[in-house]
């Protein structure tokens, strides 16, 4: 079904009340349109103007839907990256390009690793990989732009460890592995820093620090993996990383929404296992936890506690 982008545009603006600026610019010219002259002027915009009107878009407001239907969805087949994925350049190339919105060139990051980097040669996903951190470590991008790239570049570096794993002690696989487990434990560093060293703030978007830090803390807590330096190195920043987690629950500086992220994913990363009795009652009595949702999950998490071991003292 082909998606009406003049409805799209009209109800983003609905929705999040965005006001568009004096200045001339792509979006502004799309809007005067029908749909129909939209998509004909969207298609008959070179490359790289569809890409700064994708980023105007982020900076009007529009959310992710409307940007990914309603601009590059009408952009003709070379933007069909499921038919025609693009090379390792173009898309480093887009990610690192400072004139684009930061929140695009995330969302291209994050959304690599399930579209193209996972058929690429390991080298080639090393390589984009190390370009993908240099995006989540810069300082001047606020975490909620880069929200989703932890979560999917763990489920990344996963499925490539996973026939390397079957290998064994192969020395190719061994190598591998390495240096996959360098780019993780880079990951988990530079999570856990900002978990540690930032305020609890919205734009520092804590809550989503904790559920990526959360899925490479149980990368390394559910699996075994060969015994060299670097594997070594990524379970103990895997280690830290969990225990920053476990201290978000005790230390009252984080907020009530960022609390609720390790409560409610405790599961994945074992919370139960290093909580105590003393723990539970603890936070029983801190004001954060007073509604109903949260005495519900430190319900639930003493429950878990007693299952597997009954609680310790």
């Amino acid at each position: 079904m082909r998606i009406n982008i003049k409805l799209v545009f009209c109800s983003l603006c609905c929705c999040t009340n965005f006001l568009f600026g004096a200045t001339t610019n792509y979006l502004e010219t799309v809007m005067k349109l029908s749909p129909e002259e939209a998509t004909k002027y969207i298609r008959s915009l070179p490359e790289d103007a569809v890409w700064q009107m994708a980023s105007e878009g982020y900076e009007k407001g529009l959310n992710e839907y409307g940007i990914a239907v309603g601009i590059l969805g009408q952009a003709g087949p070379s933007f069909d990256w499921e038919k025609h994925p693009p090379t390792r350049e173009k898309l480093v190339g887009l990610i690192s390009n400072p004139s684009l919105h930061p929140g695009l060139r995330a969302a291209l990051a994050a959304g690599g690793f399930d579209r193209v980097a996972k058929d690429w040669k390991l080298d080639e996903f090393l390589s984009y990989l190390g370009n993908v951190l240099v995006l989540l470590q810069d300082p001047k991008i606020q975490y909620r732009w880069k929200w989703e790239i932890p979560d999917n570049a763990a489920r990344g570096i996963l499925k490539r460890m996973q026939p390397l794993l079957l290998n064994g002690s192969d020395a190719s696989s061994l190598r591998g592995l390495d240096a996959l487990h360098d780019r993780s434990a880079q990951i988990m560093g530079c999570l856990t820093d900002l978990l540690t060293k930032l305020p609890d703030t919205p734009e520092n978007s804590l809550g989503d620090v904790c559920g990526g830090l959360m899925e490479f803390a149980r990368l390394y807590q559910e699996r075994t993996f060969p015994s060299t330096e670097a594997s070594r190195h990524a379970v103990g920043m895997a280690k830290a990383g969990r225990e920053a987690l476990i201290q978000v629950l005790r230390d009252h500086k984080y907020s009530l929404s960022t609390v609720k992220v390790v409560l409610r994913r405790g599961d994945t990363i074992k919370l139960s296992d290093d909580f105590t009795k003393k723990d539970i009652a603890t936070l029983k009595l801190d004001s954060r936890f007073s509604d109903e949702e949260s005495t519900n999950l430190l319900l639930l998490l003493e429950q878990k506690m007693g299952k597997a071991k009954g609680i310790k003292p």
